[in-house]
């Protein structure tokens, strides 16, 4: 009889191979639609010149469309991280799994947000403060599971 203890096995989600391609379309879609509004962004930055700005108005109003552009530029950013990890998360065959407890995610919420991390009922627990997020890796923006969560 071996003494050593077997290690847990990972839950595996419950989508059929067809519904991980279209899963994965709808994020591949959504990384090369952010990716485009992001260099449109960044040009669009560019061109906002406040030397032409005649008055205090007007350097105003252009400061106002450049914070709102930078604004709208992270959180694309943002989304872009979680659609990677998605993505990533795809690859090592984890994807569709809720952070919180490894349950299955439903189909229909997965195609309604490929990239969740949650089930509905997680998700609205992390909204409301009732359940902690993972530990963040600051660079990443997004969980990072320890080796023992991974498994």
């Amino acid at each position: 009889m071996s003494s050593h203890a077997t290690a847990p096995t990972r839950r595996q989600n419950s989508l059929a191979p067809k519904q991980i391609r279209e899963l994965r379309e709808l994020l591949l879609a959504e990384q090369k639609e952010l990716l485009e509004a992001y260099q449109s962004n960044v040009e669009k930055e560019k061109d906002i010149s406040f030397d032409d700005a005649e008055d205090y108005i007007d350097r105003a109003e252009k400061g106002w469309d450049r914070e709102e552009l930078l604004a709208l530029t992270e959180a694309e950013r943002d989304r872009l991280l979680l659609v990677e990890e998605a993505l990533g998360r795809m690859r090592r065959g984890t994807y569709g799994l809720c952070f919180a407890d490894d349950a299955p995610i439903p189909f229909v919420r997965l195609e309604a947000i490929p990239w969740a991390r949650y089930c509905a009922e997680h998700q609205k627990d992390l909204e409301e403060g009732t359940l902690k997020e993972p530990t963040m890796n600051p660079r990443m923006r997004f969980p990072v599971r320890s080796r023992e969560e991974s498994l």
